[in-house]
């Protein structure tokens, strides 16, 4: 069926919970649904969905994490084309309008990224113009063939649409990832879309606001997520052009040196040797002599 499941993973999140899926239920076009896949939660949240029971499906599980609850939500969906918002976000009352025209005038974009602010302590602390990415004289929608590091990274999610065929081969979202993982999805989605959309449009917000229940806050300075997320990316990167694959090799860069911070000689080695193993990566790396020799001293040792 043409139209958009929006699916919202839910935990702990009684106090914005509401809005969020009133926001959702006000769009102007009526070919959408609402999943909210409740992982676990301790609080109220499932309680302060009472009034909106009947024009949602509630879905329980044990605590997962958000990737296994959307992944569940999307199992669930009827419709062609999936959304993922958090329990925190706001759409825009013509969010699914959009991302269904812009199917309609091009059937061969797969996915479509929108525009979105950013919210912090009640105001805008910043507008992300997608288009803008590619040049900032671009004011309109943008149409791309191939795949922009740049336009897939610092995306939230609530910010793009995926058609469910795409979502399904690409294995949907890697439920061991806590962190990064819309980045790392959107990699391996944009791979596999015929072609992807960036909407000009303002369509979602994301709220910066509850660091103590953030996912991200509790998982950014673990080391070993940050392992998982960066070979999660070399995996996609020979697919990349070499612009792309230079943008994530910074984070591999980046990966290096929190292990000999952190002194994780074992797991450097081994990270290292799956980056030299392929040249398509390894050039993408810069690596400071300092790293090159630590790794030519640890593999002595």
């Amino acid at each position: 069926m043409f139209g958009v499941s929006i699916i919202v993973p839910l935990y702990n999140k009684e106090r914005t919970i509401a809005d969020t899926v009133e926001s959702i239920l006000e769009q102007s076009d009526p070919r959408f649904e609402v999943i909210v896949v409740d992982d676990g939660s301790q609080d109220a949240s499932v309680a302060k969905l009472a009034g909106q029971a009947d024009r949602i499906n509630l879905i329980q599980q044990a605590n997962a994490g958000p990737s296994a609850a959307r992944n569940r939500g999307a199992v669930e969906a009827k419709y062609d084309v999936l959304a993922f918002a958090d329990a925190d976000d706001r759409l825009d009352r013509h969010f699914v309008a959009r991302h269904l025209k812009i199917r309609e005038h091009h059937p061969d974009v797969q996915l479509s990224i929108n525009s979105f602010e950013v919210i912090r302590d009640g105001t805008v602390g910043r507008t992300e113009h997608v288009q803008k990415r590619i040049a900032d004289d671009l004011h309109d929608d943008v149409i791309l063939d191939v795949v922009r590091a740049e336009c897939i990274s610092n995306v939230h999610s609530s910010g793009f649409c995926i058609d469910r065929s795409v979502f399904d081969a690409s294995g949907g979202y890697t439920e061991d990832l806590r962190c990064w993982e819309i980045t790392e999805a959107l990699l391996r989605f944009a791979l596999h879309s015929e072609r992807m959309a960036l909407l000009a449009d303002v369509l979602s917000q994301k709220f910066e606001e509850d660091d103590e229940n953030s996912q991200f806050e509790r998982f950014r300075s673990n080391v070993d997520q940050y392992m998982l997320y960066c070979q999660c990316l070399m995996r996609s990167m020979p697919e990349l052009c070499e612009a792309s694959r230079s943008r994530f090799g910074r984070e591999l860069q980046s990966c290096c040196s929190r292990l000999l911070r952190q002194r994780k000689f074992r797991q450097f080695v081994g990270f290292m040797n799956t980056v030299q193993a392929d040249p398509a990566i390894s050039t993408s790396v810069q690596l400071s002599w300092r790293t090159q020799l630590a790794y030519r001293m640890l593999r002595l040792i």
